[in-house]
């Protein structure tokens, strides 16, 4: 049998054709025995303390969005699952002389979901994030003579909430993992250098039609 690399098996009229598992293991994970997820959006506001003329302003960019805290899961009562974690923002106000103001803010974010099976002996809880994203940001409000006292920005975040438990099953496998390749050391080294060769210009001639190989003297 060939070596079982992981990957794509090959596909023939439409249907995967792996090869049979050469053996059954029995491994610890843990498995999800019930999930949820949600997608929201979180307001962010940031209050300017000196007003920025609003006929100032060419546009307002929302530079990046970030959890910076551990992400803490915890199941306070039978039958509910919350999460906690903090939220770093960062704007930036271009103005139309291309001067910028930089905004920075950090927000505590809790929510708070429904499982059925939170609470159960044997389950605890687990909470992803996968995706943290800046969508816009925007004047939210404007005194007034026109200066503009708060940004808003908007962030998008998708949320997975689990309730695991570590349990030991038996699956089909391969064994175990063919050897990977060497690695190669990329640090204080320069790159290889593999120049073309011949290293000259085409051989044509004087009314541009190239000779080849052939010297094309006294023909």
């Amino acid at each position: 049998m060939a070596e079982v690399r992981p990957g794509k098996c090959p596909v023939v009229d439409g249907i995967p054709q792996c090869p049979p598992p050469t053996e059954i293991d029995c491994i610890k994970v843990n498995k999800v025995l019930q999930e949820c997820k949600e997608a929201d959006v979180e307001k962010i506001i940031f209050e300017l303390e000196v007003p920025i003329p609003r006929n100032t302003i060419d546009r307002i960019d929302c530079v990046s969005a970030k959890i910076v805290s551990d992400i803490i899961c915890d199941i306070p009562q039978a039958g509910r699952v919350s999460v906690d974690f903090d939220l770093e923002v960062i704007c930036k106000i271009v103005l139309i002389d291309t001067t910028t103001v930089t905004l920075q803010k950090t927000v505590h974010v809790f929510k708070s979901v429904r499982l059925s099976r939170a609470g159960e002996t044997g389950l605890k809880c687990e909470v992803d994030v996968p995706l943290v994203a800046c969508l816009e940001c925007f004047i939210s409000k404007v005194n007034e003579i026109g200066g503009v006292t708060e940004i808003t920005c908007c962030v998008g975040k998708l949320l997975l909430f689990k309730l695991i438990s570590e349990v030991q099953l038996m699956i089909p496998t391969y064994g175990y993992c063919a050897e990977p390749p060497e690695c190669q050391n990329g640090l204080g080294e320069c790159p290889e250098f593999d120049p073309p060769w011949p290293p000259y210009p085409p051989q044509d001639d004087i009314f541009g039609v190239k000779t080849g190989g052939s010297c094309g003297c006294g023909e």
